[in-house]
């Protein structure tokens, strides 16, 4: 009988692993199928067990992964990357790793490049919260990078300010706020590069200064029948109805941010004393808030008869296995908005307009900017100001009167 290898040992706890955590029999079978394939590979280089490098091999050689272009990762490829990362992770941890949106890595066309974007990442690296910003300030670097090399200049030694406008050009047709984003990135790289003499001038003193101007739209809010229409087509007959109907109640009736409700855990809810005790993730202060009867009705209703069975901290965690954490609401949620705000369009509103619905509302009930500050969370009640221009009622009252205006000019 021909003895097991390393890695079909390290295949079989994983596969028990998955059976155990509920995975779907459909996506057992599928990762079998990933595993298989793995170990014939390995097979074929001489190896009886698992490394990274094998995995990365693997991936490289039957699916030419990472590659170019940017954009989402087919299917396929998804799985693959996932199977090799599971059998990855078991076998340092014993535990699968949180399972991550895939995108195909940006590459800069000049490779040589590479090493000097992954230094000014680690730079910043100390000033920034998370992964995600450093993922912005990457992507905007090599875009640079890119349309230098396009344009001809591969050294960096021959860059200079009309060389940055005309690149700043190409953000005439992007939303403001990236505009706003872009703008910051590339100040940044741009003092990194004269500071570490990759160039021979400051070229932060010459970058154009862009104006964006104030707000230019008036925040999406819902009115009390698009809120009833909104909650209403939610089934609440269905476990997943169940979280996605609780989650609605909290961010309607609180204003919560959206990732304060995904962050969610059982150690936030004082159920004695009916309130929240939450660290904001954007501000890190700590606030409290009721459970409303219609909120405290709905959340007993998803963890009784909804919630799948995890020994997860998070109260709100996926319904399909692995069970984790949720990783965004806005597309659990969108699919509802979508029955109830027709005309407009979706990249305009989100789940904020559940926050400026709340603000709204306590600016028709003469609640005063430091109440609402305190209740959304702001860490100042300027910030309140933005909720103003949705104050129609108080807004009419500041109207002038034509004839008043121009009386004196009459005379």
């Amino acid at each position: 009988m021909k003895s097991k290898t390393k890695l079909d040992l390290l295949i079989e706890q994983v596969e028990k692993k998955l059976e155990k955590a509920l995975y779907s029999t459909h996506a057992q079978k599928s990762y079998r199928t990933y595993f298989n394939n793995i170990r014939k590979y390995a097979l074929t280089k001489g190896d009886d067990g698992f490394t990274d490098e094998l995995g990365a091999d693997y991936l490289k050689e039957t699916y030419n992964f990472p590659f170019k272009p940017v954009g989402r990762l087919c299917t396929t490829v998804q799985n693959a990357s996932r199977a090799v990362e599971l059998l990855s992770s078991f076998q340092k941890t014993g535990e699968f790793s949180k399972r991550k949106k895939r995108r195909q890595e940006r590459v800069p066309q000049n490779l040589e490049c590479v090493k000097m974007i992954e230094n000014y990442i680690e730079d910043i690296q100390p000033n920034h919260k998370g992964d995600e910003p450093l993922v912005q300030h990457r992507n905007t670097v090599i875009e640079f990078l890119d349309y230098l090399y396009d344009n001809g200049i591969s050294d960096l030694q021959y860059l200079n300010a009309n060389h940055v406008s005309d690149f700043l050009k190409t953000f005439i047709n992007i939303p403001r706020n990236s505009r706003k984003a872009k703008l910051s990135h590339l100040r940044c790289f741009l003092r990194f590069l004269y500071i570490q003499e990759f160039t021979q001038i400051n070229l932060v003193l010459a970058l154009p200064s862009l104006r964006l101007g104030g707000q230019k739209y008036v925040p999406i809010t819902f009115t009390s029948d698009e809120t009833e229409a909104f909650f209403a087509a939610v089934d609440r007959t269905k476990a997943h109805g169940k979280r996605d109907y609780a989650i609605m109640q909290i961010l309607s009736q609180l204003g919560l941010r959206s990732g304060d409700v995904r962050n969610l855990k059982f150690e936030n809810i004082d159920w004695e004393k009916g309130i929240f005790c939450i660290q904001q993730e954007k501000t890190s202060h700590f606030i409290e808030l009721p459970i409303s009867e219609e909120i405290g009705s709905s959340l007993i209703d998803y963890l009784k008869n909804g919630r799948p069975h995890s020994d997860s901290e998070f109260v709100f965690i996926r319904h399909s296995a692995p069970f984790e954490p949720l990783s965004c609401l806005t597309d659990i949620c969108r699919r509802y908005m979508k029955t109830v705000k027709h005309g407009v369009q979706p990249g305009v509103w989100g789940l904020h307009a559940f926050r400026h619905t709340l603000a709204s509302r306590l600016l028709a009930e003469n609640v005063g900017p430091q109440i609402i500050a305190q209740i959304l969370g702001h860490s100042n009640s300027r910030t309140v100001g933005e909720y103003l221009h949705i104050d129609f009622k108080k807004l009419e009252m500041c109207a002038l009167d034509p004839e008043e205006v121009f009386a004196d000019e009459q005379l």
